[in-house]
């Protein structure tokens, strides 16, 4: 009984560990590990500059965008205050009005 959990304990690890990302296989693995293999330490240094270049420059437009929607949204919420501040007076005009012609 022992034994037969055993194999099966290690049956599943055995399919875990070989499990690959979906769209991925065993030869595409083998290749991307090819390839860091034979980089060279400079090859290795420009790739790390190209990606945090990359990688700052979409936080600078993901910055830009937020810094967007924020105003887009403290425009609206301005828009609506005004509105709302309007609707206030024509209510508390249309009340002083009835008041005056009641007298």
């Amino acid at each position: 009984m022992r034994f037969e959990i055993f194999l099966k304990n290690l049956f599943m690890k055995r399919k875990f560990l070989n499990q690959f990302p979906p769209g991925w296989d065993e030869r595409r693995v083998r290749k991307v590990i090819e390839h860091y293999d034979n980089q060279t330490d400079e090859e290795a240094a420009a790739e790390l500059e190209a990606f945090d270049r990359r990688a700052n420059e979409l936080r600078r437009q993901k910055l830009s965008e937020i810094v967007k929607e924020r105003l887009r949204l403290e425009e609206s919420l301005i828009r609506g205050l005004k509105k709302n501040a309007a609707n206030g007076n024509n209510k508390k005009r249309r009340a002083i009005r009835k008041t005056s012609v009641v007298r």
